[in-house]
C-alpha cells in the first residue's frame, strides 16, 4: 500500500492500493485522515490505530467493499459523508471520545451503529443515532424495517439526510417540540406516503446545500410522489410550506 501524506506527515491525504485484499492498518503517527483519502477505494477492512483523532469529509465514501472499520478511542471528529454509501459495512462502534460529527456522516448506509457507554455526545435509540441529549436525530439506517416510525419526544432537529434512501418506511410522525427539518432528511424515501408535522416546526430546508447537484428533497415533489401528503395543524408553517411548494396536505 502507498500513503500520500502531508508535508508535516500528520495527515494521510490519499491511499493508493497495491494489494488485492486491501486489509489495512492506519498508523497512529497520523493525527488525521484527509478529505476523500479512501474515496471509492477497494479497501475491505480498516483498523485505525490510537493517535488518529479526525476523519475528513468523504474519506471512506463509496468504499463498495468495506466490511469492517475499527475506530480508536482517540477519535474525536468524523466529517461530512465520511462513510457515505458504504453498502457492505456491517457495524460501526463510535468510541468514547468522539465529540463531533459532520453533516450526514453515514448517508445511504444500512450498518448498525453502536455507541460506547462512556461517550458523552451520542446515543442510539431504536437503531437510530441521536445526540446524547436527544435533541438531534442524526441517522436512521436504510435497513430499518418499520413502516411507521414515531420520532421520540424531546427531538428538536431532524438532521441532513437522516432518513434518506430508506425504502421501507411509509409514515413518519414528528412530535410536538420538533423545530426544524434539515435538507434532504427524507430524500429518496421511495415508499414514504405521509409525514405528520407539528405546529412547533418553523423551518424546513428544501435542499441539502453541500450536494449542489443532488435532487435532495425529491420526496417533497408531488410530480414524483403523487400520493405523498403532509399532515399538520391548520395555519401552521408546515401547511404554508406545502402550499408554497404545491404539496398535498391534510389539516389536523
Amino acid at each position: 500500500m502507498v500513503f500520500v501524506v502531508s508535508n508535516d506527515n500528520t495527515t494521510l491525504k490519499k491511499y493508493k492500493s497495491e494489494e488485492s485484499t486491501d486489509d489495512i492498518i492506519i498508523p497512529g503517527s497520523f493525527s488525521s485522515i484527509g478529505k476523500e483519502a479512501f474515496y471509492e477505494s477497494s479497501v475491505r477492512s480498516v483498523i485505525i490505530e490510537e493517535g488518529v483523532s479526525k476523519i475528513g469529509s468523504s474519506a471512506f465514501c463509496g468504499c463498495y467493499k468495506l466490511e469492517s472499520v475499527t475506530l480508536p478511542n482517540s477519535m474525536e471528529e468524523i466529517g461530512y459523508d465520511a462513510f457515505g454509501h458504504c453498502e457492505k459495512l456491517k457495524e460501526l462502534i463510535l468510541p468514547t471520545n468522539l465529540m463531533k460529527l459532520g453533516k450526514a456522516p453515514f448517508a445511504n448506509c444500512k450498518f448498525k451503529i453502536i455507541v460506547s457507554e462512556d461517550n458523552e455526545f451520542f446515543k442510539v435509540v431504536n437503531e437510530k443515532l441521536f445526540s446524547k441529549d436527544g435533541k438531534k436525530l442524526i441517522y436512521c439506517p436504510t435497513s430499518f424495517k418499520e413502516k411507521t416510525y414515531t420520532v421520540p419526544k424531546g427531538t428538536q432537529t431532524i438532521c441532513e439526510l437522516a432518513f434518506a434512501w430508506n425504502e421501507q418506511i411509509t409514515e413518519i410522525i414528528l412530535p410536538d417540540g420538533v423545530k426544524e427539518i434539515k435538507g434532504g432528511a427524507f430524500a429518496s424515501c421511495s415508499s414514504l406516503e405521509k409525514i405528520v408535522i407539528p405546529a412547533t416546526v418553523k423551518k424546513i430546508e428544501l435542499e441539502f446545500d453541500i450536494m449542489e447537484t443532488f435532487d435532495a428533497m425529491n420526496s417533497w415533489y408531488p410530480q414524483k410522489r403523487e400520493t405523498f401528503v403532509i399532515e399538520a395543524p391548520k395555519d401552521s408553517y408546515a401547511i404554508e410550506f406545502a402550499k408554497e411548494h404545491n404539496i398535498k396536505f391534510k389539516e389536523n
